[in-house]
């Protein structure tokens, strides 16, 4: 049996910062300090962890956004992922999707998505904010165990990429624990998108490089592909549960299965239940099941997949039941695996929950030419299914396990939340909220608890923190209830900051490097 690891805490402050790394929430908090805003934090932060945990997130991959304005009270959804090449069709790769490799690489929509949140909300530019990312990537930063571990489980792949090799495996080798990682091809990168803008990334020396690189390996990204990308700024999506309103982002993100989850919930009784008994896992596995087979069809590029999702909200929140679906075969999970996120918000209820990923940890295993910059995988987002609205295609976004929530009571903000995990990502904040929300539990109890998940083929999983007893009375229920480690990817690693009575507080989850700051 597995100990849960201890989560960090912070209370009664002005400004809070939860992340995935130490550093990010210290640089995030800095910005602060010296005046900036919860949306140049939040970049700053999202930056350093591109820089520190490179097998999760990075200038290749893609972001969302979610940011409240306590001057208006709206919350502002920006969708920063990419899409698939021009040059892609139905045919390109048969039913064999590149799951590494140069082609699984979708236009990486992170950079732009940074700048687009600053240039609206942001009181910075994003030069400025750049610089602890580059100074981190020139200088260094302390190998961690996660950062050793995916490491070395990605040997192979890493080592088939000459300018991989170089960084992450300096003399053929995975750094030891402590063993500075230096990154000065993305230091550059990032030194030259903070002297020319944006534009350096998406229509400048940097894409050429990038680009240059991609046609040696026959690739299908192009110049003009990188050029013509656009962020998508959304409407997010909300429902109440136990009077508080959960709000996150529409398709192409998995993000509408957390709403959908607990209003199942709440219409399953679930705060009667006693949430140390196994019936309170099986009623949030069998919410997870209905919620994500009454949306299969509707989650892949916003544009042929956004209404229908939100006409299937509308019903369940109007009371409409959904299960009748429960019979149905489970929709196939993502493959994406690996993410990183931050949380920003102040005292006075501006609030951003940020998402960042490369899909699965070292994404394409291919960082292109002399750029420091790893390409994502979300090629694997995709179906090579025909009739699926989330088929690959030319210039279409793919579905996406990353969901950023915000909390609100009564219109004002209360908790700004969100974690990693892979398809795990809605089903542990869907626990994480019921029993904060729910049942009243402090943050940090609720984080500790005993979490159950799902694997990539959608079968229940539970940490093995649990006992041979639970986990038997679990199996009378639900015979496919298994358990795997504390830390799997699916289990996730919740961040969040709260606001009580003007003061804050944050959590970061243990189950993952992570940390949060206050003042």
């Amino acid at each position: 049996m597995s100990i849960i690891p201890n989560s960090k805490q912070s209370k009664g402050h002005s400004f809070v910062v939860a992340s995935g790394h130490r550093l990010a929430s210290l640089e995030a908090l800095k910005v602060l300090k010296s005046g900036g805003n919860v949306v140049d934090a939040a970049v700053t932060g999202a930056a350093v962890l591109s820089v520190v945990l490179p097998y999760a997130c990075g200038l290749g991959g893609d972001v969302y956004i979610l940011f409240r304005d306590a001057s208006t009270g709206r919350v502002h959804g920006l969708n920063g992922t990419g899409c698939a090449p021009s040059r892609t069709t139905e045919d390109t790769f048969g039913s064999n999707l590149p799951r590494r490799g140069i082609n699984s690489a979708t236009i990486p929509g992170m950079v732009r998505g940074w700048d687009d949140a600053l240039s609206r909300f942001g009181s910075k530019k994003l030069g400025p904010l750049l610089q602890p990312a580059i100074e981190y990537a020139n200088s260094g930063f302390a190998a961690h165990p996660a950062y050793i571990s995916n490491t070395l489980a990605n040997f192979d792949l890493l080592k088939q990429n000459k300018y991989a090799s170089e960084i992450f495996l300096p003399d053929g080798k995975a750094h030891r624990v402590g063993e500075t990682v230096r990154q000065p091809s993305l230091a550059n990168t990032l030194r030259q998108i903070a002297k020319n803008g944006v534009d350096e990334f998406y229509n400048g020396e940097t894409t050429r490089l990038i680009v240059e690189d991609v046609k040696r390996q026959n690739g299908l990204l192009t110049l003009e592909d990188f050029k013509h990308h656009t962020s998508l700024w959304q409407n997010p999506i909300s429902a109440n549960f136990c009077g508080y309103d959960v709000v996150t982002m529409p398709p192409n993100s998995w993000g509408i299965t957390l709403p959908l989850q607990l209003i199942e919930l709440e219409a399953q009784n679930i705060t009667n239940c006693d949430p140390s008994d196994p019936e309170f896992m099986i009623r949030g596995f069998r919410a997870r099941q209905i919620a994500y087979k009454a949306v299969a069809n509707y989650i892949g590029d916003p544009s042929l997949t956004e209404a229908g999702a939100m006409e299937i909200l509308h019903q369940a929140v109007s009371g409409t039941t959904l299960r009748h679906d429960i019979n149905k075969d489970m929709p196939k999970e993502s493959r994406g695996s690996d993410t990183s996120n931050i949380v920003v918000a102040d005292e006075f209820g501006n609030a951003v929950s940020l998402i960042q990923s490369i899909s699965t940890p070292y994404g394409s295993g291919v960082v292109a030419g002399d750029t420091g910059v790893l390409m994502n995988n979300r090629m694997q987002g995709f179906t090579s299914n025909k009739e699926s609205r989330n088929c690959i295609g030319p210039s279409k976004r793919p579905a996406h396990t990353l969901a950023p929530a915000l909390i609100l009571k009564n219109d004002e903000f209360y908790m700004s939340l969100g974690t990693p995990g892979a398809p795990g990502q809605t089903c542990t904040m869907a626990q994480f909220l019921t029993r904060v929300l729910g049942y009243g539990e402090d943050m940090s109890n609720a984080v500790l608890a005993p979490r159950w998940s799902v694997n990539f083929k959608g079968e229940p999983i539970v940490e093995n923190a649990i006992s041979k007893k639970f986990l038997d009375n679990l199996k009378v229920a639900n015979s496919r209830f298994y358990s795997e480690e504390v830390g799997w990817i699916s289990f996730g690693s919740i961040k969040a900051a709260v606001l009580k009575q003007g003061k804050l507080s944050g959590v970061a989850d243990g189950r993952r490097v992570a940390d949060t700051l206050g003042y």
